[in-house]
């Protein structure tokens, strides 16, 4: 709320784009989305390499994926998660809550579980209250990263990220590697890791709340999804990911 946000804003902004058009070198997260934000300069060698650190052992095995897509049509309920720090509001928590209300008014057996703490908790969760979605929506607060995620993400049935600005999200590509049909807003990288028809836009909760409630009422759309994410996930692991970062820094060493 500082009164020369504005100006910080722009001023920040075209800071960042002139160090990195004039650099002689840059490595972006995404491949697309932060090029286009902050281009490099015709002299700059550019690579797009996300920072995720995901071990191969941290894909869920097809055998446990296939055995929880034979279940999927056996429930009646559909568990939502959603991971993110709540530090500032960019993630859009409120807007998928809004979502979950809409669906609870239309009878969808729906729960959300938010992994993720910071200082706008106590506001969301008076959002939830008022809302009247106590039963429905839990906060987990902040989890150790690792084990104690990846347990959450296996006992859901979709991956939902609201944001209202991301670069390429780290909790989406570990979703996708647990197997997940995962949806999200289409800002920043979302769109690079999610099919089209799998992005809603920002900050527009009864976008989310349709999204939602059609893949509700379709398992096996559902089942397609997770099998397509899972494949998506394996080009973000630590050795592939390792040989392109040799390649930027031997060139950069030139």
């Amino acid at each position: 709320r500082h009164p020369l946000r504005r100006f910080l804003r722009w001023w920040l902004g075209h800071r960042q784009a002139t160090l990195i058009r004039n650099s002689s070198a840059a490595l972006y997260v995404t491949q697309q989305s932060l090029q286009k934000r902050y281009p490099p300069g015709p002299n700059t060698f550019a690579v797009g390499i996300s920072n995720i650190d995901l071990d191969p052992a941290h894909l869920v095995s097809p055998t446990a994926l296939a055995d929880k897509n034979d279940t999927a049509d056996c429930t009646a309920e559909l568990r939502i998660v959603g991971v993110g720090s709540l530090e500032q509001m960019y993630k859009g928590v409120d807007v998928l809550l809004e979502a979950i209300k809409i669906l609870v008014d239309q009878k969808y057996d729906v729960n959300l579980t938010w992994v993720g703490g910071g200082r706008f908790l106590e506001a969301l969760t008076a959002l939830r209250d008022q809302l009247g979605i106590q039963d429905q929506v839990k906060f987990t607060g902040g989890l150790a990263s690792g084990e104690p995620i990846r347990r959450i993400l296996d006992e859901s049935d979709l991956f939902v990220l609201p944001s209202r600005t991301e670069g390429l999200p780290r909790a989406l590509v570990e979703a996708m590697a647990r197997g997940l049909p995962c949806i999200g807003s289409n800002v920043g990288g979302i769109p690079e890791l999610l099919e089209q028809d799998e992005l809603f836009p920002s900050e527009n909760f009864d976008a989310v709340a349709t999204l939602i409630g059609s893949l509700f009422k379709d398992p096996e759309r559902r089942r397609s999804m997770a099998i397509r994410n899972l494949e998506k996930s394996r080009a973000f692991v630590n050795e592939v990911l390792d040989e392109k970062k040799v390649e930027f820094w031997q060139n950069l060493n030139r």
